[in-house]
């Protein structure tokens, strides 16, 4: 997922110091990778209600599946 910021830079970048160039397409950059960083956190896994009802299982319990979901290493990461 990219971000275009294109249409709503209105200054007129050719004026810009080399110095604010630079900076400026480091923010554009890192802005995209925000934008691609959470596409991939909503594509993540996910425990459903529903799965977690039907393992019957104690609050206590509930929460160590919590934290053995939340802090397992993850495959394909």
């Amino acid at each position: 997922m990219s971000v275009d910021l294109t249409p709503t830079i209105e200054y007129p970048v050719e004026q810009l110091e080399p110095v604010q160039k630079a900076l400026l397409s480091e923010l554009l950059n890192s802005v995209t990778q925000l934008g691609d960083r959470k596409a991939t956190c909503e594509n993540a896994r996910v425990i459903t209600p529903k799965q977690l009802h039907s393992l019957n299982i104690t609050s206590q319990q509930r929460g160590i599946v919590y934290f053995l979901f939340l802090y397992s290493p993850k495959k394909g990461m």
